[in-house]
């Protein structure tokens, strides 16, 4: 790093803290004389980076998991939460790290919270006690509102609006003396890294051959002690940047991106101190998945997303759009594979807290995997609380969360085999995920009619069908066993359809099990069941 004389003294330095911005003098010390006067030897964990996993004296145990499961709603329970946990205790601890270091300097907790009888930060040993600690604000990224707002920030600005909103966020947080959470990525994900802001000083640096006049002060779990090589570095005119710690450079890396979290209560939400009950940040809702579907492709119209969330793709992708809708009650999740590679999609969503609604303009079947997820108390009909559909769609298909149940309907043909899952905490404080199954075995019920049609489960945990008979708009009438195609009579139709559907269940050879076509009761549909719908319809015939 070549070294500029500078505008200000050290001692200035010292004296004008906290100040909007400062200027360095004489080479590094001045950073490190400021970032001590932001408090980076007391405020600091003097913990370096680690995996839960592979810590030396320290047993992964079961407390890691279960105080995590007691965090999660009913919402997040139902979405594979170990696989979620698993992920971020392996990535490391920077995340909890610089969360507790933005917490505790910013008054929100206290060291003493951490381990007892501890006035800073950097007096907490690393012990199995602060590891489960620090590894249950690791794990705090997981959950949906804070995974939600990053991804947001990392894709709904530009590389330039991420530079400013930084750069922003550290002037501000220095003037009112706090800490504020870094995330950023570089190289197409390959450089990963979370780290703890502390203000920005002004100056003149060269890194690299590039010149920067920003300086981003960060506590970096990596780091032993404040390090000027960890800190971001920018320029303010070019808004280029870097990280000589981790040879990234915004001139040479294939992409680097930067965001700033300046909300204590996010970062505490679901927190194991003190935790937050409301967050400040207004978190967004719809979260496109498909990596092609990019903000530039909503701002340059090739998706158009309106509200309330109605989702257009004008241009026929070839490959799968996805997305995810989010609300305190609902996560839904639309997932569209393409029916062979020649087979692109366009269509439309149209998503409200209760309804999923999705239109096929692409002249060919698509198949649809959709997901409804909910929090327990927000509707009446069930205690499962998943619901999974898989659904080949021809014209277009909604799926509706009823206080008795889904409603299917469609303006063609609803072809879907279904699954429910809810999520126990039982009295022996052991999580479970439960399916609909029989005889212990994990079932899906498959479902093939033109009709509208209202789904839940019975008292004795079986799927039961219901159709608007009379036309009032009440779908209150059960579907007789034997009536496959839900029409409300039994005949030689049912009879076709259940062979016709026996015939791809035996080849797939899944576990699902068409219910409403299984004539007796054996867990199976086959020509037996064919045969005892024609027998059932005779009988009727002549009675």
């Amino acid at each position: 790093m070549k070294k500029i004389v500078s505008l200000l003294s050290a001692a200035a330095l010292l004296a004008a803290v906290p100040m909007n911005s400062h200027a360095v003098s004489d080479g590094e010390s001045e950073l490190y004389d400021l970032a001590r006067s932001l408090g980076c030897e007391t405020d600091r964990l003097n913990i370096e980076n680690f995996c839960y996993y592979y810590l030396e004296d320290i047993e992964p145990d079961k407390a890691v998991q279960d105080d995590y499961m007691r965090r999660c709603s009913v919402l997040e329970a139902t979405y594979s939460p170990y696989s979620f946990l698993s992920s971020a205790l392996f990535e490391g601890s920077d995340t909890g790290i610089s969360i507790l270091e933005v917490l505790a300097h910013n008054g929100v907790i206290a060291p003493k919270d951490i381990k007892l009888g501890t006035e800073n930060l950097a007096d907490i040993p690393l012990d199995s006690e602060t590891a489960l600690i620090i590894s249950g604000y690791q794990a705090s990224q997981s959950f949906t509102e804070f995974s939600l707002y990053k991804t947001y920030l990392f894709t709904s600005q530009t590389y330039d609006e991420q530079i400013v909103a930084l750069m922003n966020s550290a002037k501000k947080c220095m003037a009112d003396n706090k800490y504020f959470f870094i995330s950023m990525i570089g190289d197409n994900n390959k450089k990963r890294n979370n780290v703890c802001g502390m203000g920005i000083a002004d100056g003149k640096w060269n890194w690299n051959g590039n010149d920067y006049d920003k300086c981003i002060l960060t506590l970096d779990a990596n780091a032993k002690g404040f390090d000027y090589n960890y800190c971001i570095y920018i320029n303010s005119e070019t808004h280029s940047s870097c990280v000589p710690a981790y040879d990234l450079y915004s001139e040479k890396c294939s992409s680097l991106s930067f965001i700033a979290i300046t909300d204590d209560t996010l970062l505490n939400y679901k927190g194991i101190i003190n935790p937050s009950d409301t967050i400040e940040t207004d978190i967004p809702k719809l979260t496109l998945l498909n990596p092609k579907m990019t903000s530039s492709s909503i701002q340059t119209g090739e998706v158009t997303v309106e509200e309330p969330v109605r989702v257009k793709f004008e241009k026929r992708w070839n490959s799968a759009p996805n997305m995810r809708y989010i609300n305190v009650d609902r996560w839904i999740d639309l997932e569209l594979d393409n029916l062979g590679s020649k087979s692109p999609y366009s269509g439309e969503f149209d998503i409200s807290d209760n309804k999923v609604s999705i239109k096929n303009n692409s002249g060919t079947k698509v198949e649809a995997t959709v997901q409804i997820r909910m929090n327990e108390g927000t509707y009446g009909f069930s205690p499962y609380y998943a619901w999974i559909f898989n659904s080949y769609i021809d014209d277009d298909i909604s799926a509706e969360i009823k206080d008795n149940g889904v409603l299917f309907s469609s303006n063609g043909n609803i072809n879907i085999s279904l699954l429910a899952s809810k999520w126990l905490y039982d009295e022996n404080g052991q999580y479970a995920l439960k399916n609909l199954s029989i005889d212990s075995k994990t079932i899906a019920t498959y479902l093939q009619t033109n009709n509208d049609v209202l789904v839940n489960i019975d008292e004795n945990e079986n799927f039961r069908f219901f159709i608007d008979d009379n036309g009032d708009g009440v779908f209150d009438a059960p579907v007789r066993t034997g009536d496959i195609n839900c029409d409300g009579k039994i005949n030689a139709s049912d009879a076709s359809q259940v062979l016709a559907i026996y015939s791809i269940l035996s080849t797939s050879r899944a576990d699902i099990n068409c219910l409403v076509g299984d004539m007796n009761g054996d867990g199976q549909i086959n020509a037996i069941d064919a045969s005892d719908i024609l027998a059932e319809y005779s009988k009727l015939s002549t009675t």
